[in-house]
């Protein structure tokens, strides 16, 4: 239960990080309309995929296998959030389409990603071995 009480709050950092990026992009930097927010969503995705995956290989699943180098285990937290970030990308640029606002827009792609993301991770990224006696 801790693990997942983790895995949630370090999914909301995550998600305020992407928010706050997304209205630096679109709001402050000008990236406003059509392709361009779609183009600052995918820059704010990585950037917060990033910082998901330092909270969680070194917070939310602490106690996850560690041998080997951190590159193999970025790769498969990559393919994992590329799974649902594909499916984010595509239901944000519906609903941008239908008129929803870009902040409501993500947050919904977010809470959504976020139930996939924890079963990916878990049974892909970070998974734990029994310690041999």
């Amino acid at each position: 239960m801790a693990k997942i009480a983790r895995f949630i709050a370090s999914g909301g950092t995550s998600a305020v990080f992407n928010l706050a990026l997304l209205h630096v992009l679109i709001g402050w930097c000008g990236l406003r309309g059509g392709w361009r927010e779609d183009a600052a969503y995918l820059v704010a995705l990585e950037l917060s995929i990033l910082f998901q995956f330092a909270l969680c290989r070194f917070w939310v699943w602490k106690g996850a296998e560690r041998e080997g180098a951190i590159w193999p285990q970025l790769i498969r937290f990559h393919g994992a959030a590329f799974v649902t970030s594909l499916g984010r990308l595509v239901l944000f640029t519906v609903l941008r389409r239908a008129g929803m606002h870009y902040l409501f827009n993500a947050s919904l792609g977010i809470a959504l990603g976020a139930v996939v993301n924890y079963f990916l991770y878990e049974k892909l990224v970070f998974r734990t071995r029994p310690i041999k006696p």
